[in-house]
């Protein structure tokens, strides 16, 4: 998990730089900071894969569930935090952004 996060994180920063240009301004550290936080909530549910036999809305669900449990934890000490990485991750999850 630690090499996959990490090589996401270093791609992301890389490719975030190079697509960036006068006319797509895409943010750098948003998309390196999506990268560390995408995968947070398979820690708590493991990695899903679609041979697993779960829907992806199944899937969705169990991994906002997660993600969710670990923000109210970190909210009482670190609120704003806990508050950009709910974000982050259902951003990613959207994948509406030129960052996601």
């Amino acid at each position: 998990v630690a090499d996959h996060s990490w090589r996401i994180t270093l791609m992301s920063m890389i490719a975030a730089s190079a697509a960036s240009s006068d006319d797509n301004n895409i943010d750098t550290n948003k998309c390196i900071q999506m990268a560390l936080v995408h995968d947070l909530a398979e820690a708590a549910v493991g990695d899903i894969t679609p041979h697993c036999g779960v829907t992806d809305q199944d899937k969705h669900q169990m991994e906002l569930n997660a993600i969710t449990k670990m923000t109210r934890t970190l909210m009482p000490f670190q609120s704003n935090c806990a508050a950009t990485i709910l974000h982050l991750w259902k951003e990613y999850e959207a994948g509406t952004t030129m960052e996601a």
